[in-house]
């Protein structure tokens, strides 16, 4: 099921801002989907620290996205 992006739309206003949900359980699979804007030139877009699925999408270097699966 495609949603719209822009429905449920976050803006940060200040640099150590962050957004918490609940731990993302991939169990047999899942979807993430997200789009961003942003004039940063490095950070972490989306992290999930869970137990077993540690997921991370950073900035790298300004042009550089960097995803961690483990």
């Amino acid at each position: 099921m495609w949603t719209d992006l822009f429905t449920n739309v976050v803006t940060f206003r200040k640099e150590d801002a962050t957004i918490e949900f609940p731990t993302f359980d991939a169990g047999a699979s899942g979807d993430i989907r997200f789009q961003f804007m942003t004039t940063a030139m490095d950070g972490i877009l989306l992290q999930n620290t869970g137990q077993f699925d540690f997921i991370e999408v950073r900035i790298v270097c300004e042009l550089q996205i960097l995803a961690t699966l483990i």
